[in-house]
């Protein structure tokens, strides 16, 4: 390329073209799962025996919305609730069996997908590009907070 483009030109340009090679994106998946759906399952996969108000601050909505949420998933088997043991007023979330095979061949699927990406950088490469990109997100977010702080 001959035009010399701005950094924030160049990365905005990079990350159209990552988003068009859909590394990371989900496999076809036999059923119908929306991304706020899966946002919520992935959120319960990662703090197992949450509450609807962890769900609420962790994902930025309100509580009657995550019960909405719920509510479908638990329904459509993806998510169970139970009685938290600590507190017998209030419900813990948990995934299932379902949205555990789910999640597995996602992530199976993604990572095939992000391999295929790296397979042309050397190892040090790959450590490298992640220590930047970790180091750059790592200053965004803590720009966004101090800005809604």
């Amino acid at each position: 390329m001959t035009e010399t483009q701005k950094p924030e030109e160049r990365l905005a340009r990079i990350m159209f073209r990552m988003m068009k090679l859909r590394l990371g994106e989900m496999p076809r998946l036999d059923y119908e799962i929306s991304f706020p759906q899966m946002e919520l399952i992935g959120f319960v996969k990662r703090f197992p025996n949450c509450h609807v108000q962890d769900i609420a601050d962790g994902l930025g909505i309100t509580p009657p919305s995550v019960s909405v949420g719920l509510q479908r998933l638990e329904k459509a088997g993806w998510l169970a609730r139970h009685p938290d043991p600590h507190d017998g007023r209030a419900t813990c979330i948990s995934l299932t069996e379902k949205s555990n095979g789910m999640l597995q061949r996602v992530k199976t699927a993604q990572s095939k997908g992000i391999q295929q990406f790296l397979i042309g950088l050397s190892s040090d490469e790959q450590n490298q590009l992640m220590e930047l990109l970790e180091k750059a997100i790592a200053a965004a977010e803590a720009r966004k907070e101090a800005q809604n702080g």
